[in-house]
């Protein structure tokens, strides 16, 4: 079952904000409790870094490369990969030339991050994108997730896995408002078993305020 998954190697802050020298993290000894609320979606509004008013997310279009984020893996020798890069290096953002991509890779943990102040009134949307060669259901997925910078978790905001519809641009609207003035870790973690693989494909992070129309 998916809450099965949910289950894996979740203490990733401390991988995230405080990686080895080598920019390799360590699996957490323990795990995190898990927040499984509802998400709540907002409508749908496509909108692109450009028209996204007041980002409080820097570089969130990744067009200034690795700019603003902290990036981490587990992959190793031919498995070590960037999780930012252009269409040139077989990277497919949804608009412009760079974009991101995590998993890709049998066994591999992917974090994506930077710290975020969230405004009032926050909305979080970003377009994302699932590839996958696995054939048991719900063994790899993409996690988007709020922690404190201390490594507590606030809540998980959105979850997907290798079950979603495939090769589909989607956009995720997610209401951030209860979380207002505070300054925390804005999460993007993907995990892969050690069979088969899936690519979760992130472009366009937009963190503003709707009172900013």
């Amino acid at each position: 079952m998916r809450i099965a998954t949910y289950l894996l190697a979740l203490g990733l802050i401390t991988l995230a904000m405080f990686g080895t020298a080598q920019g390799q993290p360590t699996l957490p000894a323990s795990q995190v409790p898990l927040d499984l609320t509802p998400m709540a979606y907002l409508p749908l509004v496509a909108r692109a870094d450009a028209v996204c008013p007041g980002n409080a997310v820097i570089n969130g279009g990744f067009e200034a490369g690795n700019t603003g984020w902290y990036t981490a893996t587990t992959g190793v020798m031919w498995k070590a990969h960037n999780l930012i890069g252009t269409r040139a290096e077989g990277f497919e953002p949804y608009q412009g030339d760079y974009g991101a991509q995590l998993g890709g890779y049998e066994g591999v943990w992917d974090v994506l991050t930077q710290t975020v102040t969230l405004p009032a009134n926050g909305q979080l949307s970003y377009w994302w994108k699932v590839t996958s060669y696995e054939n048991l259901p719900h063994m790899d997925w993409l996690a988007v997730r709020l922690l404190t910078n201390n490594g507590t978790m606030v809540t998980t905001l959105a979850f997907h896995d290798d079950q979603d519809a495939q090769n589909i641009w989607k956009q995720d609207v997610l209401d951030v408002s209860a979380y207002a003035g505070q300054s925390l870790a804005l999460l993007f973690e993907s995990y892969n078993d050690n069979y088969y693989f899936t690519t979760f494909y992130l472009d366009n992070v937009c963190l503003w305020s709707v009172s900013a129309k």
